[in-house]
């Protein structure tokens, strides 16, 4: 489910299960309206000899836009047929005969014109390029077989397979973009903008609807629980680390079902998250989503005669200008999001190649800001040690870091030998960030446990000790220390958003807790 080749509107694309029996037949289909009801009962059928109305069945199937769209089939489907939109093939059979392998492969290799397929490029399929360009392609460009009986090692004629990377779906996309924004959206800048607030809140309520939909039923879900767990928690959205962001994409993004939106709509809700995202985290350069978005402007102007487009047409004409462009906020593009997306459906077939195309690929750029740094390598840097703190959560100085127990030597010495050795040189750690406390830098990424917040400060933010403003100070410290790694006296004099606050008249008499809060936060990282 989560390789296939798709079609429209997310849809896995004509795909034929070879199966051995009637039996497994039946308890391949049973299976998937158990872990995939969303899909209905018509989905996936069993076609062969004992089904009434096998030819039907078989017709239905061989034509576009009808149900099924995977057909379990026990030989009947083997030779003979001709459904040129097939795109996946599935042998959860042994084939002992090489010439009847071969034909059964053949159900995938008819020319197919105008199937809008989310798939690699032809270039991809015979072998001229190595990693599968997904993008929408108007004609189907290849086929995908996925052999869980070894066939083709029994025929000798096994290839190795390239290692590229799982494409994701445009729901999937979304899902990441989302998250980007969730992550990106809670640092203390915009945490003081209202709109930025409400917005953030929002869309963890969206991503957390699409975690709360996974079923522990479904076999990838299972093999990922602590993390589905883990998300669907109300703590751990409370703030997320960088280590919590890495973990929602690679062990939850994938598990994302597509849903049933407008396909059209999604890719232009796609670009403009885009562009927000990159508004936030200035290495991500937005400039083929702002120019896609002009074009879709460009083809919707041209279609004022349409009752539903023409109330829109200021913003349509407004977006085509540099001035636009040149004062976008995040609240902007959301605003428009929300006005144009329902408009794109109108576009022409003539024009809709140009919305298609969905190739975002983030470029990290330095802005001219910083002359003579490798902004690549420091990525590959920064990636290196984000796998490695997820990887080795762990381990004892990893777990002291965000349960907010007192470092020592030795912990220290172990961060070095972890940072400056095992993940990169000194050179490479500076390169990327100026914290000279290894532990610091390590906090800013992994964030802090909220059970050790609430043990440790949970009488200032629960209980009646502080006022209301108060407590929204201590948790501002709190954030503070999570995106920043660390937090003094002098941060809460100079440094935004505290400079602009009388601490002492805020606290009076009670300074002394903000005095013991900093001293706990800081003194952590502080070697014994």
């Amino acid at each position: 489910m989560a390789s296939n080749i798709q079609i429209y509107r997310e849809n896995i694309g004509k795909t034929i299960v070879f199966a051995p029996n009637h039996k497994t037949a039946e308890m391949v289909v049973e299976e998937f309206k158990k872990l995939y009801p969303q899909y209905g009962n018509d989905y996936c059928a069993l076609i062969d000899n004992y089904v009434t109305y096998a030819s039907n069945l078989i017709e239905r199937f061989g034509t576009r836009d009808k149900l099924p769209q995977i057909a379990v089939s026990v030989d009947m489907l083997d030779t003979g047929i001709d459904v040129p939109d097939v795109l996946n093939l599935v042998f959860f059979r042994a084939v002992k005969s090489k010439i009847k392998f071969l034909q059964m492969i053949g159900r995938g290799t008819r020319l197919c014109e105008n199937i809008r397929v989310f798939s690699p490029s032809r270039d991809f399929f015979e072998g001229r390029i190595s990693e599968p360009d997904m993008n929408y392609q108007q004609d189907k460009q290849g086929f995908y077989i996925f052999d869980y009986c070894d066939n083709f090692r029994f025929f000798d004629n096994f290839k190795e397979k390239a290692t590229g990377k799982q494409s994701l779906n445009l729901t999937q996309r979304i899902f990441n973009m989302k998250s980007e924004l969730i992550f990106g959206l809670q640092a203390l800048e915009y945490q003081q903008d209202n709109f930025c607030v409400n917005y953030r809140n929002s869309l963890i309520k969206q991503v957390r609807a699409d975690v709360n939909k996974l079923s522990p039923m479904q076999i990838l879900v299972k093999e990922s629980l602590q993390y589905v767990d883990k998300f669907k928690a109300d703590e751990t959205w409370q703030y997320l680390s960088k280590l919590d962001l890495q973990e929602l994409k690679a062990h939850i993004t994938e598990l994302v079902s597509p849903n049933a939106d407008d396909e059209l709509a999604k890719i232009f809700d796609l670009k403009i998250l885009n562009i927000e995202v990159s508004l936030i985290d200035k290495s991500q350069d937005s400039t083929k989503s702002q120019n896609a978005i002009i074009v879709i402007a460009q083809a919707l102007s041209n279609m004022t005669t349409i009752p539903q487009i023409r109330p829109h047409m200021d913003t349509i004409i407004k977006l085509q200008t540099r001035e636009f462009w040149d004062n976008i906020t995040i609240e902007i593009l959301e605003d428009l999001r929300k006005e144009l997306r329902d408009l794109i459906k109108f576009i022409p077939d003539g024009e809709k190649s140009k919305v298609y195309v969905i190739d975002i690929n983030d470029t990290i750029t330095d802005n001219g800001n910083r002359a003579g740094v490798n902004i690549a390598g420091m990525k590959t840097y920064e990636q290196k040690v984000i796998d490695y703190l997820a990887e080795n959560s762990n381990k004892e100085v990893i777990k002291k870091i965000k349960n907010l127990e007192k470092i020592n030597e030795n912990d220290l010495h172990e961060l070095e030998s972890i940072l400056w050795s095992e993940l990169g040189t000194k050179e490479d750690y500076f390169k990327f960030t100026q914290k000279d406390n290894l532990a610091v830098f390590v906090r800013s990424i992994v964030g802090l446990e909220q059970q050790a917040v609430n043990e440790k400060f949970g009488q200032f933010l629960t209980e009646n000790v502080l006022n209301s403003r108060q407590q929204e100070f201590v948790k501002t410290i709190i954030s503070y220390v999570r995106e920043n790694g660390d937090v003094t006296f002098d941060d809460l004099v100079n440094n935004s958003p505290f400079d602009n606050i009388n601490i002492i008249r805020m606290f009076g008499d009670k300074i002394y807790i903000v005095q013991k809060i900093v001293e706990q936060l800081h003194g952590a990282v502080m070697c014994a």
